[in-house]
């Protein structure tokens, strides 16, 4: 059933358009409401405070639905749940449109951008989702959403995040070497990958990076902004065929 939400959520976010129904406004007023009431609390017990209630909820429709009507009451919350937590722009549209455009582009610049947007916009959320399921998304996200733009929360959320990343980033730059030139991105990904919490977001960059077919001469250089993107669309690939292997041996 996981496989079939992930599959239907990246058809869907991949050929159209869902930013106009991906609002997280509510977050900013949600946490307000606890504001005065938790204010005298620990930050982190507040962090927890904050995120446990609509945590539950999820967790709790997600256990009433389970074999209920051959699983596609579970399928529709779950499709809706991951897509809500994509995004909030659409990963594509936006590079695309960027790719294609007439003004000078930085092709270094483009990648790093685009690989950390295609990590904490897709592939993180799916992670969680793999793992824990419309929880895992919704919690990822709340805790992304959160450490951007939370005042008094901030730093609290950033570790969150970081902790959630530490994994999934693992597994994202090992998928790129799959993907992409294997040796130069081993190389990189042996030499980083036990590093600590922060090394997370640099050893991302440096293995999307070394994973682009970047040794023939290209006469173009822009073809390196095409190319990071198809590298993603081969790591989702790889990443759903790996997902699809563990739910068959289980």
């Amino acid at each position: 059933m996981t496989f079939i939400i992930i599959i239907l959520s990246l058809l869907i976010e991949r050929f159209f358009h869902w930013r106009k129904h991906r609002h997280w406004e509510w977050l900013e007023g949600y946490q307000a409401g606890f504001k005065l009431s938790i204010s005298k609390w620990h930050p982190t017990m507040q962090a927890l405070l904050i995120l446990l209630p609509v945590l539950v909820l999820v967790g709790i429709i997600q256990i009433l639905l389970i074999n209920r009507l051959y699983h596609v009451p579970a399928i529709v919350f779950g499709v809706v749940v991951l897509l809500y937590c994509l995004g909030p722009d659409n990963l594509w549209v936006e590079f695309q449109a960027r790719a294609k455009s007439e003004e000078h582009v930085d092709s270094v610049a483009f990648a790093n951008a685009f690989f950390e947007a295609s990590y904490y916009r897709i592939f993180a959320v799916i992670f969680w989702f793999a793992i824990l399921g419309p929880v895992g998304a919704v919690l990822y996200r709340m805790i992304e959403r959160l450490a951007e733009h939370s005042e008094t929360l901030s730093s609290q959320m950033i570790w969150l995040r970081q902790c959630l990343d530490w994994l999934p980033i693992r597994i994202l730059t090992f998928i790129f070497a799959l993907g992409g030139h294997f040796t130069e991105v081993i190389a990189c990904w042996e030499r980083n990958t036990l590093h600590g919490l922060s090394s997370s977001q640099p050893l991302l960059l440096e293995c999307g990076f070394a994973a682009l077919d970047r040794r023939d001469a290209v006469a173009d250089e822009r073809e390196i902004e095409w190319e990071a993107i198809a590298l993603f669309d081969r790591s989702l690939v790889v990443f759903v065929v790996l997902i699809a292997l563990v739910v068959l041996a289980l």
